[in-house]
């Protein structure tokens, strides 16, 4: 039985085989990215905008006072020297941009934003207690008072505030970088 019907096969055998359109064995899915850390960047960016709000108001106030009523200045000078309220006010400033900035970034779903948030909540929590020992008195049983009061009581609203910036990390598929 030797003729033109019979076939012959030759070459070699691969060890892999070579698949021509083949589908992809597991289905692709695209996964949306969760909103909150959108959500939590714009409320940590309204915050931060209203304190320098508060800041530009305060001392535009402090400014007009002086001006248009020099002795209510002077008495409030004799008790706390208005230069000190001022560097007070200044130093909230810092963590406002600071938090602005972290905002903003976690706005565009990066991780560095929500770390840098944190950190304006520790820094401010930290200017508080500063804050409390400058403008509680000269004394330094007021001035004590003043910065134990600021760092016990803010150290529960910094907590809290820290734990709604962690929300991002909390929810599944944050999408952070």
């Amino acid at each position: 039985m030797s003729g033109v019907d019979e076939d012959v096969f030759s070459g070699s055998v691969s060890q892999q085989p070579v698949m021509v359109n083949t589908q992809p064995t597991g289905t692709m899915m695209y996964v949306q990215r969760n909103e909150s850390p959108k959500i939590i960047g714009i409320m940590v960016m309204c915050y931060y905008a209203y304190t320098l709000v508060i800041f530009v108001f305060g001392v535009a106030g402090a400014s007009l006072l002086a001006v248009f009523e020099p002795e209510i200045t002077e008495e409030i000078g004799n008790e706390l020297p208005i230069l000190l309220l001022l560097l007070s006010s200044l130093l909230s400033l810092i963590p406002a941009v600071i938090g602005i900035l972290g905002g903003y970034k976690m706005y565009n779903y990066q991780l560095k934003g929500l770390w840098m948030v944190l950190g304006s909540i520790a820094l401010g929590w930290v200017l508080s207690i500063l804050q409390g020992a400058l403008t509680s008195g000269y004394d330094a049983e007021s001035a004590a008072f003043g910065a134990a009061f600021n760092g016990i009581c803010g150290i529960f609203c910094a907590g809290i505030c820290g734990i709604i910036v962690c929300i991002p990390l909390i929810t599944g598929n944050h999408g952070m970088e």
